[in-house]
């Protein structure tokens, strides 16, 4: 699992690629590894394909969909599965990262 993170997000929060990072909303938080990229700033963009189910031992964090809203859109019913405010924070450098 990994985490999308802007250039000027990962300076702000002292995050090297490979850092072991929390995304934290209302309903729970996972850890993932920050890929520093060119999304825009103020944006996370975590896969909401992976999670627990994808460790052979089950025992891998929580998958990034967990964290979103349960809304859907009051027009077209549309679930609110994309969106949702978070947190970020660093738990663990990458190992590697004295090496930069």
């Amino acid at each position: 699992m990994w985490v999308e993170v802007a250039v000027g997000d990962a300076r702000e929060h002292d995050l090297a690629e490979g850092d072991l990072v929390e995304i934290r909303s209302p309903r729970g938080a996972i850890r993932a590894k920050a890929r520093i990229g060119g999304i825009r700033q103020g944006v996370l963009f975590v896969p909401f394909h992976y999670g627990y189910w994808d460790d052979p031992d089950g025992n891998g964090h929580r998958a990034g969909n967990e964290l979103t809203r349960t809304d859907w859109d009051p027009v077209s019913k549309q679930p609110l599965f994309k969106a949702s405010a978070a947190a970020l924070a660093r738990c663990r450098a990458a190992p590697d990262r004295s090496a930069r």
